[in-house]
């Protein structure tokens, strides 16, 4: 009789992993390959997901058992070789009360392997187990499921289940083959990871909290580059704390504050993205949340230029006037693909004309010292209310900069500053991503 899970990863906090169980050697109850067949889901979607048992002897290769085929590229090759499922699950799934119970049945997800004593609380990544007398596998990666399960199941909901429960399987490479048999015994052979079972790593890439910790051992783990891909992302951009290191008044109205990462993490790629910006939560309780422009640095270390606002309701209030070396923040990098691929679209042997105002340098400053290091033309157009409030004027090219002082009766006409349209429509032309600015008064 099964049981509804009440299990819902995403909700999940993860502050700690327990050591996963040892599986008791177990029996292989069935070996199971399909083909390639087109519509086999609901008639419009290709899938090998239907397999057929085979009760006599089998060669296992490096690629998995014989005949087996995937009709995705993210399934089958030589890192998700062979897939295994819990056949206990299956009740469990039909007291759930989908639309048709009957077809959850084993080897409904696809499974190559059914055994008893092995689930996905204690198969742990790169476990490595004794199938028969040849055949030795490794854990590589939880089953990362995909929408085909809602039209395998007939209802809308299998796929998003799946994923909150954890019941999603396991995929295996073949580090010897063999032929393999219903009958033979499957054994743990060596766990190097005791606490990384194949839910707890669900758990670790999609609980709502998770400890940074728990996310950096994950990448270190012996996974397909698809999961160590997910695990790495959501740690480069999980809220981290850090410290305030540095603070210096750079113009009359704006600070430069440095941050630095609390606690030492080691990260695959901790430089930022074009045109980020920093997603801060400060003050007494975190009341403020508030968003800036990168200056420089990285997610180790970074620093942000704010300007005090005239109308400021605190936020930059605050910044100025109350933070003080030492005290904390929250911070998540945010992107902005768009002016990424705008200008990623950019003809790189044109002039890039950058038209910006005030603080909004902040967003473009990171840019232009790679357009620099790249030797990629470019002129920048900034309008200021005066010296004594322009930031940043050190970092910005003589040769590469038109300044527009409102205090000297300078005035930017964008008129005369964005050429004609090339032959194909578009502009070469760059303003704040992170402004809408149309009108050369709020330049200012």
């Amino acid at each position: 009789m099964g049981v509804p899970s009440t299990t819902n990863i995403p909700k999940e906090t993860v502050s700690h992993l327990d050591t996963a169980p040892i599986p008791k050697p177990g029996f292989l109850l069935q070996v199971r390959a399909g083909r390639v067949k087109k519509g086999a889901l609901g008639g419009e979607i290709t899938s090998a997901i239907y397999k057929q048992r085979h009760d006599g002897p089998i060669f296992c290769s490096a690629t998995g058992v014989l005949g087996d085929e995937h009709a995705s590229s993210r399934h089958g090759g030589t890192e998700r070789a062979v897939h295994q499922y819990n056949p206990d699950h299956y009740p469990d799934w039909r007291a759930e009360n989908p639309p048709e119970p009957d077809l959850y049945d084993v080897g409904a997800y696809g499974e190559n392997l059914v055994t008893t004593n092995m689930n996905d609380d204690n198969v742990c990544i790169g476990d490595t187990y004794q199938l028969g007398k040849d055949v030795v596998l490794e854990v590589s990666e939880p089953r990362h499921p995909c929408f085909k399960l809602n039209s395998r199941f007939k209802w809308p909901r299998a796929l998003k289940r799946t994923i909150r429960t954890g019941r999603a399987g396991w995929n295996m490479r073949v580090l010897k083959t063999g032929n393999i048999c219903k009958g033979d015994t499957i054994s743990l052979l060596d766990r190097p990871y005791p606490k990384w079972s194949v839910l707890n790593v669900q758990r670790v890439i999609r609980a709502r909290n998770v400890s940074l910790n728990l996310l950096a051992e994950c990448t270190q783990l012996p996974m397909t580059d698809l999961f160590l891909d997910i695990a790495k992302e959501r740690l480069r951009n999980a809220p981290k704390t850090y410290t305030l290191v540095d603070a210096r008044l750079v113009a009359q109205r704006v600070r430069k504050l440095t941050f630095a990462l609390k606690e030492p993490l080691t990260l695959v790629n901790p430089a930022f993205d074009p045109y980020a910006f920093a997603q801060i939560t400060f003050g007494r309780e975190t009341k403020f949340e508030r968003s800036y422009s990168i200056v420089d640095g990285d997610i180790y270390k970074f620093s942000l230029g704010v300007s005090l606002d005239r109308q400021s309701r605190g936020g930059s209030a605050y910044l100025h006037n109350e933070l003080k070396i030492g005290d904390e923040i929250a911070m998540f990098p945010g992107t902005n693909p768009s002016a990424r691929e705008n200008d990623d679209k950019c003809d790189q042997s044109l002039t890039r004309i950058l038209i910006v105002g005030g603080i909004g340098i902040t967003a473009f400053l990171p840019s232009m010292r790679d357009w620099e290091s790249k030797g990629l033309p470019y002129h920048l157009h900034h309008a200021v209310r005066s010296l004594e409030e322009a930031a940043f004027l050190d970092q910005l090219p003589k040769n590469k900069t038109t300044l527009y002082c409102r205090s000297d009766g300078e005035r930017l006409d964008i008129r005369n500053v964005i050429p004609k349209p090339g032959h194909n429509g578009t502009y070469n032309a760059r303003r704040d991503p992170n402004n809408s600015t149309n009108s050369t008064d709020d330049l200012y």
